[in-house]
């Protein structure tokens, strides 16, 4: 399996899959709806981040706060 996040959920998919996996369809059911939600929320904080950063670029105070080292978004 791939390290990170990304690698993670094309491997799993993947995985699930392959027939020869010895899951039931049961089992690859149950582990693939969860899959589905974690993806949606991922998703979603992919979206209020890119939100959050275009408040911050507008804030001035908010810039100010960013150069300060070890602070990040």
């Amino acid at each position: 399996m791939r390290i990170g996040a990304g690698g993670f959920h094309a491997d799993i998919r993947q995985h699930l899959g392959n027939l020869g996996n010895d899951l039931t369809q049961t089992m690859q059911e149950l582990l693939n709806d969860p899959l589905d939600d974690l993806a949606h929320i991922e998703n979603r904080v992919k979206a209020l981040t890119a939100k959050v950063d275009v408040i911050a670029n507008e804030e001035g105070a908010i810039r100010r706060l960013l150069t300060i080292p070890g602070s990040a978004l």
